[in-house]
């Protein structure tokens, strides 16, 4: 009976071969925009992981300043400022769970190649931070040693495209005034570190005599601890803000410091990417509601245009579930040929964007949502017609014109 029933709801949209296939665009529409835009979500939340990955599972950062959060619903109400300072960096490395730590100072330098002078992003840091901590690579030459002054390390942008000819090793740049002699340069960074093809490194001592900001304090921009082997880097991280809390005298909820790892990053970025995913998917499922107005309009006018027919079938027997089951069936087979045809164009298009660099993740999960969703709203934008269509009288409905 059911098989009987599909036939003829197939029949019946070959008919309408025209008004069936434009209903059908706008459930491909809908469909292509929920899986593309979220697959972009989901691909660019697994990037991001991903190149952060790079800072390990056993790094920690501490920087100073604290964003004040409300407890419900993560906005900013407001900032705290404050300082990380060469005593913390101390009383930090004395923690039992530390390993090493390193620090930086950053800021915004002159910096002068032959006859070339450009401003430049440049950090001051400890030898530890670029080997032991993150374990940065060079292309040519090698690192700073500890006690080392007067030298530097370049991005591999700064070393091939900042200056009209390009520096090489052993070159002498002026930062600030003062000469720096080129030791090492960086291996060609992607992603998410990319910045760091134009920034230059020195040693920290050289960068307080150069940068006027922390020429007469001890403060830091950041303090970055690499974590001891059998230690859990949250447990230490708990342990640091501690010892800061008492060091600055300061309470919980007024410190002036963030402590920063690995677990409470990805925690920060799965709060970003979740509310910007429900967005996208938001914005996606208006197109699919577009979509349902089209299969809905088009079953009312199948049923105008069929009453005498829905007539003669209530006159030879046929009961009000097998007449909604028929105009129910039609609307499935629109959501579900739409969604079907919709899959095949959003995964091929995130296929090729994928090619093309862009981070785009296409899940099974994402594939069935979809299917499965694309069917239920042909069958809810059916329901209303299919029970207007049961519910004519048969006398009526043969006397239709």
């Amino acid at each position: 009976m059911d098989e009987d029933l599909l036939e003829y709801a197939m029949m019946g949209l070959q008919h309408r071969q025209l008004r069936s296939w434009l209903t059908v665009i706008g459930i491909v529409i809908g469909i292509c925009a929920i899986i593309l835009l979220v697959s972009i979500a989901q691909g660019l939340d697994a990037y991001i992981k991903d190149q952060l990955s790079i800072f390990g599972k056993d790094n920690i950062v501490i920087m100073p300043g604290s964003m004040k959060q409300m407890e419900s619903g993560g906005r900013t109400v407001g900032a705290i400022s404050g300082k990380i300072t060469e005593e913390d960096q101390k009383a930090v490395a004395r923690i039992s769970g530390v390993l090493v730590t390193g620090s930086t100072l950053e800021d915004r330098v002159n910096m002068k190649y032959r006859d070339q002078e450009v401003a430049i992003y440049c950090a001051a840091s400890d030898p530890e931070l670029m080997t032991e901590i993150y374990s940065y690579e060079v292309e040519i030459g090698r690192h700073i040693k500890p006690g080392e002054k007067g030298v530097a390390v370049i991005g591999n942008g700064v070393a091939n495209d900042l200056f009209d000819s390009k520096v090489s090793i052993g070159r002498r740049l002026m930062i600030n005034n003062r000469s720096f002699t080129v030791i090492g340069i960086m291996k060609k960074s992607t992603g998410l570190m990319s910045a760091a093809e134009n920034i230059v490194y020195i040693p920290k001592e050289d960068g307080r005599k150069i940068m006027p900001r922390f020429s007469d304090n001890k403060d830091l921009t950041e303090l970055h601890v690499k974590v001891k082997e059998g230690y859990n880097a949250n447990d230490v991280a708990v342990d640091i803000t501690d010892l800061l809390l008492r060091m600055h005298k300061v309470s919980e909820d007024r410190k002036d410091f963030t402590v920063m790892t690995a677990d409470y990053v990805a925690e920060q970025i799965n709060a970003i990417m979740g509310a910007l995913t429900l967005f996208l998917a938001g914005v996606a499922a208006i197109s699919l509601a577009v979509g349902s107005i089209g299969v809905a309009n088009t079953m009312f006018m199948a049923v105008l245009e069929r009453t005498r027919e829905i007539g003669v079938m209530k006159a030879l027997g046929a009961d009000n579930i097998t007449i909604m089951k028929i105009f129910i069936i039609e609307s499935a087979l629109i959501g579900l040929v739409g969604g079907a045809i919709g899959i095949a164009i959003s995964v091929s298009i995130s296929f090729v964007l994928a090619y093309f660099g862009m981070p785009s993740k296409v899940t099974l999960e994402l594939v069935a949502f979809a299917g499965i969703f694309s069917l239920l709203v042909g069958i809810f934008s059916g329901y209303f017609p299919a029970r207007r269509a049961a519910q004519l009288e048969a006398v009526e409905a043969l006397r239709y014109e």
